[in-house]
């Protein structure tokens, strides 16, 4: 008798919840979620004021400009962040690309490891 496939339940978990949250704090919620399969984007990011950083959560053609975020980062609902990627990349696999990846900074430096 074939056992039956297990349920395939994916999510895309932001990174910033885990830096918010702690991997371990958004890992036990998935756990309890039934939770079998895990992405998330290889950026870090950090608050920032108005004239530096985008809008969180994004304006969305102006919808988002009344939207709050489900659950709080850094302590807010509505905030302005920067991101920076959360590695730093080997510029040789880029060579000769017309696309390159962001320069890594400081804010990567000190966040990165945590994605």
């Amino acid at each position: 008798m074939t056992q039956p496939r297990p349920k395939f339940l994916g999510v895309t978990v932001m990174p910033e919840y885990l830096q918010n949250e702690t991997v371990d704090g958004v890992l036990d919620n998935l756990v309890r979620a039934g939770v079998t399969a895990v992405a998330t984007s290889p950026y870090v990011m950090a608050p920032a004021d108005e004239k530096t950083g985008g809008r969180e959560p994004p304006d969305d053609a102006g919808a988002g400009t009344v939207r709050l975020l489900d659950r709080p980062l850094w302590g807010r609902r509505e905030l302005f962040v920067t991101t920076a990627p959360s590695f730093v990349p080997d510029e040789r696999l880029y060579r000769g690309l017309r696309y390159q990846p962001a320069a890594p900074t400081e804010l990567t430096r000190r966040d990165g490891p945590i994605i």
